[in-house]
């Protein structure tokens, strides 16, 4: 009898168990919520830019020969100039993330409009001499390395600096308005354009935001010196008197821009 209670134990226990183990192969396994993955700044990135760009420059004419010099009061020495425009372009890079810092380097080019001409005051009565300066930069784009903090898991913040570049030009010239133009008593009608390439430095600071996965936004501001261009003016009289026209080109960019960056 005792043998016999035992086995049955026995039996009973063994079919338990495997019928616990059944159905515990059939429940479902509790799933786990899906790792939402952080956005990464690593990698190359192209895209497009606009801003406005603005400067307050002054344009200086100095006389050169010694009938310049004798004649240099019918022309404005210093008139002040205020180059304004928007620019748009295109832009590349790459950045290297490592932790929450982001560094790399970033080039663009913009087709620019920031110009301004300004018309000097008439100077000495009955003659009417007046001075026309004009500047433009119809080209600007850089080279610059940037690094910054990524603030969250979208946002990063950064400071750049670096090379820029573009093509600039000046225009003067002064004529007395109540003479046959060149061909008056006093025979003054000088002109001069210059029209460069040129090459100098930039700094700026900005902010850019994921958008999506592939996709960030960005505002930027530069502030660029390219250096002084210059041109030279002379007159119709024999030897020429010469003057010397030149202005710093150098101002300020505002903009924004769209980015796709590459998987990696």
């Amino acid at each position: 009898m005792q043998k016999s209670l035992t086995m049955a134990a026995a039996i009973f226990s063994a079919t338990v168990f495997s019928w616990t183990a059944v159905r515990a192969a059939d429940l479902p396994l509790k799933t786990r919520p899906a790792a939402v993955a952080s956005f990464g700044w690593s990698g190359w990135y192209v895209g497009a830019n606009l801003g406005y760009g603005f400067g307050d420059n002054q344009i200086n004419i100095d006389p050169v020969s010694p009938g310049a010099v004798i004649r240099s009061g019918f022309v404005s020495p210093v008139l002040d100039n205020h180059p304004r425009g928007v620019l748009g372009g295109i832009q590349i890079g790459v950045n290297r993330q490592t932790g929450n810092i982001v560094y790399g380097i970033e080039s663009d080019l913009a087709y620019a409009g920031i110009r301004d001409t300004v018309v000097g005051p008439f100077l000495i009565p009955n003659f009417n001499f007046q001075t026309t300066d004009s500047q433009k930069l119809d080209w600007f784009g850089t080279l610059r390395a940037r690094a910054g903090v990524a603030v969250t898991d979208r946002a990063l913040l950064f400071v750049t600096g670096g090379l820029a570049f573009g093509r600039a030009s000046v225009s003067t010239f002064a004529i007395d308005t109540s003479a046959n133009i060149c061909g008056g008593t006093i025979k003054f009608c000088i002109s001069g354009n210059s029209q460069n390439w040129m090459a100098g430095w930039t700094v700026g600071a900005g902010g850019e935001y994921a958008i999506a996965p592939a996709w960030s936004a960005k505002l930027e501001y530069l502030y660029y010196d390219l250096g002084r261009i210059e041109n030279s003016m002379t007159d119709i009289l024999d030897p020429p008197d010469v003057f010397r026209g030149s202005t710093e080109v150098k101002g300020n960019v505002v903009r924004v821009g769209l980015n796709y960056r590459f998987a990696r």
